[in-house]
């Protein structure tokens, strides 16, 4: 009994110290990526504006060869 309490224990103490740090952590977190295309937009525009053209400009569809696309 005496292990099960002090387990019980522990898990609320730790749980305690992650909510004592969470209130201190930032609200909110914003990630950015940029990236340069040295072409013009008139060349880059009619492949993102087709979501048709996807698979000749995805990197990620050339990662899993199982991709289905509907």
């Amino acid at each position: 009994m005496r292990v099960l309490k002090r387990f019980v224990f522990g898990l609320l103490g730790i749980f305690e110290m992650m909510a004592v740090v969470g209130m201190f952590l930032p609200r909110e977190v914003a990630v950015e990526r940029n990236i340069r295309i040295d072409a013009a937009a008139t060349e880059i525009f009619p492949h993102i504006n087709n979501l048709r053209a996807t698979t000749e400009w995805s990197p990620w569809l050339h990662h899993d060869p199982e991709v289905e696309l509907i």
